[in-house]
């Protein structure tokens, strides 16, 4: 994330942190941030950058990212949020998760529908234009398609 934060600044982009206390307390926070909202926990990280983003964007990562994600694709299935959600399968690390989530919704423990949550592009460079084309998502959506 760091990486991404030094990147975006030196091309001009607002970057706005959100770290829970004890990361703050550890230093783990970017020293060229400016705006940086410190919380209590990970869980209220989760929850203000979900309110605050108008796109949700999973790189590359670890536990972490798989959690926020997951915790994203199920907000929006039950219509807690309706903003694009952008997996960036470079190199096609996302595979194997994207395989997974496909075996879901064949074995129905997911609607077909919800495929709709999530987009998935190789290449960084198209991520705004992946935004733009998000299927859109809606409370009507959602109680329609639970109908189904």
């Amino acid at each position: 994330m760091g990486q991404v934060a030094t990147t975006a600044m030196e091309h001009g982009g607002k970057v706005i942190g959100i770290i829970p206390a004890f990361m703050k307390a550890a230093n783990w926070d970017h020293p060229e941030v400016q705006h940086i909202h410190v919380v209590a926990d990970m869980h209220e990280r989760k929850r203000k950058f979900i309110e605050q983003s108008d796109a949700i964007i999973a790189l590359p990562g670890g536990c972490g990212t798989f959690e926020e994600l997951f915790e994203a694709i199920t907000l929006k299935q039950l219509g807690r949020h309706t903003h694009p959600i952008i997996i960036v399968n470079v190199d096609g690390y996302y595979d194997a998760l994207l395989m997974m989530l496909s075996k879901a919704v064949e074995d129905k423990f997911m609607g077909e529908h919800h495929r709709d949550c999530w987009s998935v592009i190789t290449d960084p460079t198209t991520i705004l234009e992946a935004i733009e084309n998000a299927p859109g998502w809606s409370e009507d959506a959602i109680n329609t398609a639970a109908l189904l």
